[in-house]
């Protein structure tokens, strides 16, 4: 199915060919399939593992004329200063082969530790003069997972798949107000940031010019969603080392994974209104 022209990227880091890749689509995870002893939630959809380097085609619809488009309708990948890495090398936290590593890392180098919030916000008022952000979490993930993101449900924690996030209550039609995600890769190797280039009030459009007789709610539209378009491309962008991205990541739907590493992949993460 041929991309359709929205969401855009904006590159302020270096870039190379293989940076963004694209497949085919999606599928349905089988509920069954098990995953470090957890399973995926019903209607869970992964993207299909047939990447291919963006060809000129993809790489104009997603890269340009992006004059005009602001936080809700723009993924930005930057790179965080010497100063800010320097601080994270000293304090070994890449090499971390656990969560409980890690943020005792953190904890055992205080001095660093403040110094590196100190620094990263006044990195990130750049981006927000009010400084009206927050940190969410440092996440530490281990590698070969198809997916990452878990939610605790009734029946145990479950994988979730391709995903929207809600970091504040918003309607369809209200999710472009919502805040932006600035995560920050402290790892040994590159992440992998999956994402579907549309925001949540053209995907619904979408699914009701294929069926208006649909009813299409915050719960219903991501699996809508890929049953009428189960082909539409699903984005794929390397976030190296020290590189961050900043997404309206409760304006499309996105996913993690750590399928392709060998390390720990650790990262932290800002919520807020970042202008870009």
């Amino acid at each position: 199915m041929r991309m359709i022209e929205d969401i855009k990227v904006e590159f302020r880091s270096d870039f190379e060919n293989s940076t963004i890749m694209i497949n085919s689509g999606v599928y349905k995870e089988d509920i069954n399939y098990v995953e470090s002893g957890i399973h995926y939630l019903e209607d869970s959809f992964v993207p299909k593992n047939d990447w291919i380097d963006a060809d000129n085609d993809i790489l104009d619809i997603l890269t340009q004329n992006i004059g005009g488009k602001r936080k809700h309708n723009k993924v930005l990948i930057g790179k965080i200063p010497d100063n800010i890495r320097n601080l994270f090398l000293d304090l070994g936290i890449a090499s971390a082969k656990s969560k409980r590593e890690a943020f005792q890392k953190l904890a055992n180098n205080q001095d660093i530790t403040l110094k590196i919030e100190h620094d990263i916000k006044k990195y990130l008022s750049k981006y927000n003069s009010k400084k009206d952000f927050k940190l969410y979490k440092l996440l530490v993930l281990y590698p070969n997972r198809k997916t990452t993101a878990i939610v605790n449900f009734d029946d145990g924690m479950k994988f979730i798949g391709l995903h929207f996030d809600s970091s504040k209550t918003f309607e369809i039609e209200t999710a472009h107000t919502s805040k932006n995600r600035f995560c920050l890769n402290l790892g040994l190797e590159d992440r992998e940031l999956y994402f579907v280039n549309l925001s949540l009030k053209k995907i619904k459009k979408m699914i009701l010019d294929k069926n208006p007789n649909e009813t299409v709610t915050l719960k219903t539209l991501t699996p809508l969603f890929f049953k009428y378009f189960p082909n539409y491309p699903i984005v794929k962008i390397k976030i190296k080392p020290f590189e961050y991205y900043i997404a309206p990541t409760d304006n499309c739907i996105h996913e993690g994974t750590t399928l392709r590493k060998k390390e720990m992949d650790i990262s932290i993460t800002y919520l807020g209104y970042f202008d870009i």
